[in-house]
């Protein structure tokens, strides 16, 4: 069997990454505590203490943008490409007039870009750079290229499924999870953001947390080779999450050893 360990960090408190800065923040202890921390280990609740300059909350999915001039939420503001040569993600953002584009890179750098009309119609945004990127749309599909090379693309994600629930975490507090899976007919990839909820913080700061990857459809659990486990890898190179597919409408939620956690609260349903 492989050993699937890798993909976790096994620390307890998790080290996120928002585009380049780093915030520390306990996601998932149940799914965290099983490559090397006892199951009776308690864990602290630290969420919302990592505002910026701009007064934006990493953990809870926003960043600053410079054109807009507020703190967004990618997956809510921005548009999503992949790259055709690899595994990254980038964000592109424009302003309320569209003049200008802002791009999000997974290095962390956002660049600035400028809106022209060109001659035969339509809109692109570059910098006047050597080595610019240039956002544009091909054939109505959002692209980013570079010296007139496309090296990022939108991916059309005409299935979109919600899931909802409440999962029990290993320090007693209960946390609601909002899943959001986007995906192509038929499909067991796509994209995802997974928003959880703490009903109990004591400050909108603590109130929530999110996360956004890919999503990827693998074989088997502890318990039965031909098993459909969904993981779903975050962008910012934090733990993986897994679930288990017991049908179209319900996942319940697996540890590192892809067993199930035995909790009252390790389901989510699909919102109708």
């Amino acid at each position: 069997m492989i050993n699937r360990c890798k993909y976790y960090d096994c620390a307890g408190i998790l080290p996120v990454q928002f585009f380049g800065k780093y915030v520390c923040l306990l996601l998932f202890a149940v799914i965290l505590c099983s490559c090397g921390q006892t199951k009776n280990s308690k864990t602290s609740h630290i969420v919302g203490n990592d505002r910026d300059v701009h007064d934006c909350i990493a953990s809870a999915g926003y960043t600053w943008s410079e054109i807009r001039g507020e703190c967004i939420r990618l997956f809510e503001k921005g548009i999503r490409l992949e790259e055709i040569d690899g595994e990254k993600s980038i964000f592109v953002v424009f302003d309320k007039d569209s003049l200008h584009a802002e791009l999000f890179l997974s290095d962390g750098r956002h660049d600035i870009l400028d809106g022209r009309i060109l001659p035969e119609g339509g809109r692109e945004w570059s910098l006047e750079e050597d080595n610019a990127m240039t956002v544009g749309k091909i054939n109505d599909i959002w692209t980013v290229s570079q010296r007139g090379k496309v090296i990022y693309t939108e991916e059309l994600l005409p299935v979109e499924e919600q899931f909802q629930g409440k999962v029990l975490m290993n320090d007693g507090l209960n946390v609601i999870y909002d899943l959001d899976i986007k995906h192509a007919e038929n499909s067991g990839d796509g994209i995802f953001t997974l928003v959880m909820t703490y009903p109990a913080a004591q400050t909108e700061d603590e109130k929530s947390v999110s996360v956004s990857g890919r999503r990827y459809t693998l074989r088997g659990d502890a318990y039965d080779d031909n098993a459909v486990v969904w993981q779903f890898v975050p962008d910012d190179g934090s733990a993986s999450i897994n679930f288990l597919v017991v049908d179209s409408a319900t996942l319940v939620l697996l540890d590192n050893d892809f067993k199930k956690i035995n909790s009252k609260f390790d389901t989510i349903k699909l919102k109708n």
